[in-house]
């Protein structure tokens, strides 16, 4: 964890900083977890490991506080010159061209065809701390934008950060949402940390959740 915060840290990221101002927030976050927490779900084994260099994983309040400074980083890997805002700007910027590319393909238009009604709803599925269902809902602007994820804590930082979107506390691989409830899937950063099993599970979830027409994105 120590070279991930220095080189954040040298890259601009001021992480102290927005850790503190997580901190100082704590009583917003207990009540953003009041009202989001479903205490019904058991959290599958592993879900329950250390991760991330923190022991409880994503179960803890310290690593929400470092969320959003972690997730600003995470690009940084990409491209050895940029900022870290033009690195994140590069690639979620390309992801949303290719996204809203697909959109209008599957819809029978081409790329500069604005005829298409854009989705009316996406689902960010592993939505963290909110900063991707926020990039991928810039791709259609106006959509109705919810986020899931399995961390209550993270969570709570999403609702605090973009209180626009809705955001719900739930498992990749059995939503419990409606079928066909949405024109929009997206995976961000998160099928890589799952079990193949539990991938190949949550994939199989987002396609039970697409309207006709709709469209998965995975980055």
């Amino acid at each position: 964890r120590g070279w991930f915060v220095k080189r954040a840290e040298d890259r601009g990221i001021p992480w102290s900083e927005s850790v503190q101002s997580f901190e100082d927030r704590q009583g917003e976050l207990d009540s953003n977890y009041a009202d989001l927490c479903d205490p019904s779900i058991e959290y599958p084994d592993y879900y329950l490991q250390p991760f991330h260099g923190y022991d409880s994983g994503n179960l803890e309040w310290h690593a929400a506080h470092e969320l959003e400074a972690a997730t600003q980083s995470m690009c940084l890997g990409y491209y050895s010159g940029p900022s870290w805002q033009d690195s994140q700007e590069m690639f979620r910027g390309a992801a949303r061209a290719t996204i809203a590319e697909m959109w209008s393909s599957s819809h029978g238009a081409g790329p500069e065809d604005t005829s298409v009604k854009p989705p009316r709803t996406l689902l960010d599925i592993g939505c963290s701390g909110g900063f991707s269902t926020e990039e991928m809902a810039k791709t259609f602007p106006g959509v109705s934008a919810t986020g899931l994820d399995l961390s209550p804590h993270y969570l709570s930082v999403a609702k605090l950060t973009y209180p626009q979107f809705h955001f719900m506390h739930g498992m990749a691989e059995n939503t419990g949402l409606p079928s066909g409830s949405f024109d929009v899937v997206t995976f961000n950063f998160i099928l890589h940390e799952l079990p193949r099993a539990v991938s190949l599970a949550a994939l199989r979830e987002a396609h039970r959740l697409l309207a006709p027409g709709g469209v998965v994105a995975m980055l």
